[in-house]
């Protein structure tokens, strides 16, 4: 699904959507917070249960390497598995986001 040009078009129809609704600020990463670009960063599923019929709130703007550190971090720690997926994303991304320059993993360590 990710590769195909139903995603390709989703992704675009998001982007519209977002760049809309901000009145033309730009998208930024929920990680960093640098200035999100379509063509060159990715959209983060933080839930799978509309996956292919996408809700909006479902996609996290994230730049790749937030993107991979977000994943690293739910893959770290086994008690992301116990919790709903959108609050597993929601505390892995407050981890991530409270120390952009670590890899999110010392924070979400001692949060837990």
């Amino acid at each position: 699904y990710i590769t195909s040009d139903q995603w390709r078009a989703r992704r675009e129809a998001w982007a519209a959507w977002r760049t809309e609704g901000m009145f033309g600020k730009p998208i930024r990463c929920y990680g960093c917070r640098q200035v999100w670009i379509l063509e060159r960063d990715d959209l983060h599923h933080c839930d799978y249960d509309r996956l292919g019929a996408e809700a909006n709130e479902d996609l996290w703007p994230m730049c790749r390497c937030c993107h991979e550190k977000l994943h690293q971090l739910l893959h770290a720690f086994p008690s992301y598995r116990k919790m709903p997926r959108r609050q597993a994303n929601t505390l892995a991304l407050g981890a991530l986001s409270a120390n952009p320059g670590d890899d999110g993993l010392t924070s979400l360590r001692d949060a837990l």
